[in-house]
């Protein structure tokens, strides 16, 4: 428990929880009847729709993708230099002594792409040169996915709160029809009775 909490972006779990015991707090502080707070339908519809526009702009792997990606924010990722050090070093010292079929299992037990990348290029025996345009590259790859991935939360971000009118006006809608069709006829019944009596 300890390490899950220790892995976890404190500024972004702090925020989504105050957010939803605010939320929490509200509905709780409601005189009556809670269930009122919860609307299925525009649900569906805040969130349906947002992923259809997103769909719309954007292709649907990298959408997915994201998607996915999402509970990752909650991670606090704290690169560690020290452990990609020691592995950089153990794999040249292998290399060094030419051993080729060791060099490629220690692979399999590196992580960081860019590293991965690299230390294949020189046991696949790449040109030096090369090593540099490789490493350059997947770095623009990964600041582009990056990039793009920004954009298509920001897209999503554009999005929700249009469909979120929307659903509060389908709400209102199914409001006034349920008003329309028994309110002012029960209103009108009670207030018969009343002068009944």
């Amino acid at each position: 428990m300890k390490r899950i909490l220790g892995n976890l972006n404190h500024s972004t779990t702090i925020g989504l929880g105050g957010g939803l015991l605010l939320i929490m707090v509200m509905v709780l502080l409601a005189p009556e009847h809670i269930g009122a707070f919860i609307n299925i339908p525009g649900l569906i519809v805040v969130l349906g729709g947002t992923v259809a526009a997103t769909l719309v702009s954007r292709p649907m792997a990298e959408v997915s993708r994201v998607v996915r990606q999402i509970p990752l924010l909650l991670n606090d990722y704290k690169p560690n230099a020290e452990l990609e050090l020691k592995q950089l070093l153990h794999f040249a010292d292998i290399y060094r002594r030419g051993s080729i079929r060791l060099a490629e299992q220690q692979l399999a037990a590196i992580s960081h792409p860019i590293l991965n990348s690299g230390f294949r290029h020189i046991v696949d025996g790449g040109p030096r040169n090369g090593l540099v345009k490789l490493i350059r590259y997947r770095v623009n790859a990964l600041r582009q996915r990056g990039e793009s991935d920004v954009q298509i939360l920001r897209t999503m971000a554009i999005f929700a709160p249009a469909f979120g009118m929307l659903g509060t006006l389908f709400g209102l809608i199914h409001m006034l029809y349920g008003l329309g069709s028994s309110g002012p006829a029960v209103s009108l019944k009670s207030v018969q009775q009343w002068a009944l009596q």
